[in-house]
C-alpha cells in the first residue's frame, strides 16, 4: 500500500508513463496486430495490477496529511480503531490501551502531529490526517522512518469527545 503523501502521484506518473509506451507500440505497429494488441495490454496493465492484487489507491484512507487543526480542542475525544483505544483528554493527558497493555501520560499536538509520553518515559508518535470523507483520523504506532517506509499504522476514528475533568 503506498500511503506516503506523494504516493499518489508516483502511482499517477507510472500509469501515464505506462499508457504513453503503450500507446507508442499501437501507433507504431498500427498495421501489425500482434503489436496493438502489446500496445493496450501495456496501456492496461497497471490498472489489473491493482484491481487483481486489491491495492487501495491512496485516497481510500488518506486524502489530506497535512490537515489544518486549529485547536487542540478538535482532537481531544476518545480515538479506536485496529485494536486500539487512544483518550485524549483536555487537560493533556493520555490512555492508551492496546490488547491487555495500559499506558498513562501526557499529550502534545504540534500542528498535525501527536507526541504522547507515558510515565515510563517512552515517547510515542502519531499523526493527524484526514480520509476521504473529510473525517478526521488518527494514525497510531508511526515507525521511526515514517517519512520513508510507506507504512502507516492502525487508523483510528474518533468516537466521541471526552468530558472534562
Amino acid at each position: 500500500m503506498i500511503f506516503e503523501p506523494f504516493g499518489g502521484l508516483v502511482l499517477l506518473l507510472l500509469f501515464a508513463v505506462a499508457f504513453v509506451i503503450g500507446l507508442i507500440v499501437v501507433i507504431v505497429g498500427r498495421k501489425r496486430t500482434v503489436f496493438v494488441f502489446a500496445g493496450v495490454g501495456i496501456m492496461i496493465a497497471p490498472w489489473l495490477t491493482m484491481i487483481f492484487l486489491h491495492v487501495p489507491l491512496p485516497t481510500d484512507e488518506v486524502d489530506e496529511w497535512n490537515p489544518r487543526i486549529s485547536s487542540d480542542a478538535e482532537v481531544v475525544g476518545v480515538w479506536i480503531g485496529e485494536g486500539f483505544y487512544v483518550e485524549l483528554n483536555k487537560d493533556s493527558t493520555h490512555i492508551i490501551k492496546r490488547n491487555e497493555e495500559t499506558s498513562q501520560g501526557t499529550w502534545r499536538r504540534d500542528d498535525w502531529n501527536l507526541y504522547l509520553t507515558s510515565s515510563d518515559k517512552q515517547a510515542k508518535y502519531m499523526r493527524f490526517v484526514t480520509g476521504s470523507d473529510d473525517q478526521l483520523l488518527l494514525l497510531a504506532e508511526l515507525p521511526p522512518d515514517r517519512h520513508s517506509s510507506g507504512k502507516t499504522g492502525p487508523i483510528l476514528k474518533r468516537e466521541q469527545p471526552t468530558s472534562s475533568k
